[in-house]
């Protein structure tokens, strides 16, 4: 229930916002850091870019 969802984000310090449907969104990186036990700032949460590197495939 995305109500017990939110209640539960709240009580426990995470960030996240609502949809259109009131169901909160966590963002990945921030997750991941907060389940890494590292406090999300706004330097080290900033997402790597990501790009294809074909080097490898023969």
């Amino acid at each position: 229930m995305p109500s017990r969802q939110i209640q539960w984000l709240t009580n426990n310090g995470w960030e996240y916002v609502l949809t259109g449907a009131r169901r909160p969104i966590v963002g990945r990186v921030y997750a991941r850091l907060k389940l890494a036990g590292v406090k999300p700032s706004a330097t080290n949460a900033v997402v790597e870019t990501w790009t294809l590197d074909l080097s490898r495939v023969g």
